[in-house]
């Protein structure tokens, strides 16, 4: 962040503070938001599916195949916005050159034509690291790694200090409004510590 403040053009002006205000809100919105929406995410799996803990705990080396099964299932990115610089036809569907575009990544993760059972969390899925929530190519997201390991480590110590994690009202759980973030708002759980 004290880079972003003192950054300059090549041609040696400084940018509007409230453009550099805008870029700060969105590298700290990508670097915390979406990975505690993937964390709540993997705990309502956890909670909702008391076997999957019981597997991740013997084989705690299918943690990080989990943690790819809920990218793919519960992507924290609801999609991404492209400009479309030529007019194009996809799908049937006439696109002018200027318009936006929004690329649902959760469509996307829930293909049924790479996605056997797409609905379904499957801590085995042979293909889970095919999910695009990270996005592709040159807009893949720079953070992927440190999320996936965040993820993976915040697992892997959950599952030894927590047991009998349940939700406390599974009716009650609600989704941000927010046509960006998809998470719970919270997660209540009740839990024992591991023996």
């Amino acid at each position: 962040m004290s880079r972003l403040a003192s950054v300059r053009f090549s041609d040696g002006e400084l940018p509007e503070v409230m453009d550099v205000v805008r870029l700060a809100s969105i590298l700290f919105a990508a670097g915390q938001e979406t990975t505690t929406r993937l964390l709540s995410a993997g705990m309502r799996v956890l909670c909702e599916q008391p076997t999957v803990a019981q597997e991740l705990r013997s084989h705690p080396g299918a943690i990080p195949n989990s943690v790819e099964e809920c990218l793919r299932l519960e992507s924290p990115i609801k999609g991404s916005f492209r400009l479309a610089l030529h007019d194009t036809k996809l799908a049937g569907v006439d696109i002018p050159a200027g318009s936006v575009t929004m690329a649902v990544i959760g469509a996307a993760n829930r293909d049924p034509r790479v996605f056997e059972n797409p609905d379904r969390f499957d801590a085995r899925r042979s293909n889970a690291r095919r999910n695009i929530a990270f996005g592709h190519g040159e807009h893949f997201c720079i953070g992927a790694s440190l999320a996936r390991a965040e993820a993976r480590i915040s697992f892997e110590r959950l599952l030894t200090r927590l047991d009998g994690v349940r939700l406390v009202d599974p009716g009650a759980l609600s989704y941000v409004e927010s046509f960006i973030i998809r998470g719970l708002n919270d997660l209540p759980v009740r839990f024992r510590r591991h023996s």
